[in-house]
Formats: C-alpha cells, structure tokens, sequence
C-alpha cells in the first residue's frame, strides 16, 4: 500500500501472495476457494509439491475461517509454541521474530536490543497549549517511568543502528483497551497494536506488525509482549514505523 493521502481518498488495495510450493490448481485456500493453478517462471527451478506434511503457504498457519488470524508462534512471551506443520515449514533454527525466513543474512550480525512500549498519556504540543488529552505514541521502556511520571517530556522516538545490523525489538503493549471519547474523538475499540517498519528485512509472515491475507496476526494484547526481528542491510539513511490496527 501507499502512504499518499490522495490514495486514501480514491481507494486502493493490493496484496501480493508467494506461494513455497508449486500451484497445480489441486489445493484450497483454508476457505475452501481453489488456489488458481499457476506456472514457474522460465527461469526460476520448480518450486517442491505440496504434501501433506509440508502443504507449504498458507496451509500450514493454523488458522480457522470466521476467526482473526492466529498470531506467530514463538513470538509472544509466553505464547504457543509451534505445530507440526509449521515446524516442517519452519527454517532450520527458528527464533523469536525469525521463523519461517531468517532476515539477518550475515553470519555474524552485530546484533542490537530495544525494549519499547506503546503508552496512552496527554501531551502538550507547543507553548499555545495545543494537546492531545490521549495522545498515543511509542517510548523507550528505560523511560517510560519518568515519562509516566512527568519527569521526562516524551519525544519522538528514533533509533540509531549502522548497516548490517539485526535488530530485535521486544514490543509491550500497555494502552488501555478502550480509546474513551470527547468532542474529537469517538469511543473505539483498541485491543491491540503492532510495531508496523519500512525498508528494513523481516520474516513477514510472523514479523509484519500487521494483519493481511492469510498471514499471521503479529499485533500483542494490552499487556503482552511481542519480540520482532529486522535487518538493516543497507544504509538506509531513515527509515519509519506506526501501528497498523487502530
């Protein structure tokens, strides 16, 4: 999807679909819809056929039709491990955030850990008093005490890692279940948040910070923590990240 606001505005949606075993037209989608039979590309090795014990994307997610998506295993702090078949898709060592592709592709990363979480608090934008009464933004957890506490004025949150770094986040979803209403505001249902990145490399079945097609929903309940992965393979310059479910 795009970021630009005319987009909004005239409609769009896309999603694109990659299949890890070869599409003969013989499976379902797990809503029962026949998977169109497709053809490898010239150039490219004929992907493995299905089978049973490794049905490949997305028969392997246990996932059930009319309920949310299952979220990724491993991920959670104290969340599922993994089914058969999801260790028979999984890669050789699968971890928290890297499960099915393992996104730091050198053999030694240099590896760095952020610990953040998502808070609800007022906040006072400028010195006319503008504010936001439920402002909702994402902190450090090294300063959430003092944020929570005034001590500390809170500030946009930026990371600083070099290229070839491997990222691992352990996201805390501390926002209150529901966003109460005022003048601005409708009463909303907010039960859960994700930690959505660009331009960075990550599993995106488990590490998306979103909830799309057949994928995993990689979000975290108020309370929950959820351990995400990425790989900044290259200088990147700048890079953004927002939720993706309210």
């Amino acid at each position: 999807h795009c970021h630009l606001y005319p987009h909004f505005g005239i409609g769009m949606w896309g999603m694109n679909r990659v299949f890890d075993t070869l599409q003969d037209g013989s499976q379902c989608y797990p809503n029962g819809v026949r998977i169109k039979a497709l053809m490898p590309l010239p150039d490219r090795p004929e992907p493995p056929k299905p089978t049973p014990e490794k049905p490949g994307f997305p028969n392997f997610i246990p996932g059930k039709v009319g309920y949310k998506a299952p979220r990724p295993p491993l991920g959670i702090v104290g969340g599922r491990e993994m089914t058969e078949l999801e260790r028979n898709a999984a890669i050789e060592n699968p971890r928290p955030g890297a499960v099915f592709v393992d996104p730091c592709l050198d053999q030694d990363p240099v590896v760095v850990e952020f610990n953040v979480s998502a808070i609800e608090m007022p906040v006072v934008y400028n010195k006319q008093g503008w504010h936001d009464p439920k402002a909702r933004f994402y902190v450090m957890d090294e300063d959430l005490d003092d944020i929570l506490s005034g001590k500390k004025e809170p500030e946009p949150l930026v990371f600083h890692v070099p290229a070839g770094t491997c990222i691992r986040m352990n996201y805390t979803n501390r926002m209150p279940h529901i966003l109460d209403g005022d003048a601005f505001q409708l009463v909303t249902r907010t039960y859960e948040n994700g930690f959505h990145i660009h331009f960075v490399k990550f599993d995106v079945l488990a590490c998306d910070g979103g909830n799309v097609g057949w994928n995993y929903d990689s979000a975290v309940l108020p309370g929950q923590t959820i351990r995400y992965e990425w790989y900044a393979e290259t200088e990147l310059k700048a890079f953004f990240f927002h939720d993706h479910f309210f």
